[in-house]
C-alpha cells in the first residue's frame, strides 16, 4: 500500500522533478550507452534512437534491440491471449 502525503512533503519527495537536461548520469551508465551505440549519447538520445529505428523497421528492429539490450532471443513477439488475462 503507498503512503498518503500531504502536499508539502509531496512536493519535497515524489514530485520533485528536474528537468533532464540538469540531470547528471552515472558514468557506468554512460560507458555502456557509448558501448552499444558507438558514440556518446545522453539516456534521452539512446531512447530516441530505439524509437526511430522501431518506427522504422518494425518487429526487426523489436529483435535486434531486444537481443543487443537483454540477450534474449524472441521468435514471437505476440503477449499470449492467457497472460494477458
Amino acid at each position: 500500500m503507498l503512503p498518503i502525503l500531504d502536499l508539502q512533503t509531496a512536493r519535497q519527495t515524489v514530485l520533485r522533478r528536474w528537468p533532464a537536461s540538469q540531470t547528471q548520469y552515472p558514468p557506468a551508465l554512460l560507458e555502456s550507452i557509448a558501448r552499444l551505440f558507438g558514440e556518446e549519447l545522453t539516456p534521452q538520445q539512446a531512447v530516441a534512437r530505439i524509437l526511430e529505428s522501431v518506427r522504422r523497421q518494425g518487429d526487426a528492429a523489436l529483435r535486434r534491440w531486444n537481443q543487443a539490450l537483454d540477450s534474449a532471443q524472441l521468435e514471437d513477439l505476440r503477449v499470449p491471449p492467457q497472460a494477458l488475462a
